[in-house]
């Protein structure tokens, strides 16, 4: 059986799947955010203060 994660990142509006993907995170998104599915406040090293905000 093959199950499906719904990633946030996905979901939100700092994602852009065919542009440069996440702008708080251009260099790829920790496995930190990844794992928990969860981004509603900056994590250290992090370059901005970019947050999860939905996109619709």
């Amino acid at each position: 059986m093959t199950s499906v994660i719904d990633l946030i990142c996905f979901k939100c509006k700092h994602w852009h799947e065919f542009d440069d993907g996440c702008k708080a995170f251009p260099e790829g998104i920790p496995d930190s955010i990844l794992i928990r599915n969860k981004h509603a406040k900056p994590i250290k090293n992090q370059k901005n203060n970019l947050v999860f905000e939905c996109d619709n």
